[in-house]
């Protein structure tokens, strides 16, 4: 497997070169998580709060970033972990939705 740093190189990369097509950079970024990556998953989490190639889901984007901190993810540290905020978001979400 790749160092990290190589990980977090190549996914520049790709995010300099793949941004006219969002939903393509995304694809990388769950390709990435899928083996593992903290990086890959912390970028789905950017891509879920900014609308990058997907809707936008704050929860989503809570949970990646939550799951990259779980991993080790050293910029995800300041991500405190918080159920409430949590189950607070999605009982708010059910409610608008219902």
């Amino acid at each position: 497997m790749l160092p990290e740093f190589v990980v977090l190189v190549i996914i520049t990369l790709m995010e300099l070169v793949l941004k006219k097509n969002e939903h393509k950079a995304f694809i990388y970024y769950q390709k990435s998580a899928k083996i593992g990556l903290a990086s890959g998953i912390f970028a789905l989490g950017n891509c879920y709060k900014d609308r990058i190639g997907v809707e936008k889901d704050k929860h989503k984007a809570f949970i990646y970033y939550q799951n990259s901190v779980d991993i080790g993810y050293q910029y995800g540290i300041r991500v405190k972990k918080n159920i409430i905020m949590a189950l607070l978001d999605l009982y708010k979400k059910r409610k608008k939705n219902s």
